[in-house]
């Protein structure tokens, strides 16, 4: 068994949601190693995890778009991660809609 299947989807979903549970990068940087840390993994894997928790959160714009990270995070919940592409659509069709409902909510 690879150290690289030591961690399952639940577990990595655990780490990337606490990147993305802050908007700051030093703050997601200290979550997703204390939410390492809890696992006891070893050094290497846990490392590595921390890295891609962190590049997860990059790619998902999640780190300066609270509406994506909000979406990632409804999915990391539940054990998926899905691919930043798709969470980057998801937002862009939440912020068009959201415009929608304010424009039509303003009287004219």
């Amino acid at each position: 068994m690879t150290a690289q299947q030591t961690v399952t989807r639940r577990q990595r979903a655990r780490v990337y949601a606490a990147a993305l549970a802050v908007g700051d990068p030093r703050t997601a940087l200290e979550n997703a190693s204390l939410s390492v840390e809890r696992l006891r993994l070893p050094a290497r894997v846990a490392t590595r995890l921390v890295h891609d928790a962190l590049r997860y959160a990059v790619a998902c714009h999640g780190l300066r778009d609270r509406i994506a990270a909000r979406l990632a995070l409804g999915y990391l919940v539940d054990g998926v991660i899905p691919r930043p592409v798709v969470i980057i659509q998801q937002a862009r069709r939440t912020e068009r809609r959201l415009a929608r409902q304010q424009r039509r909510s303003v009287p004219a």
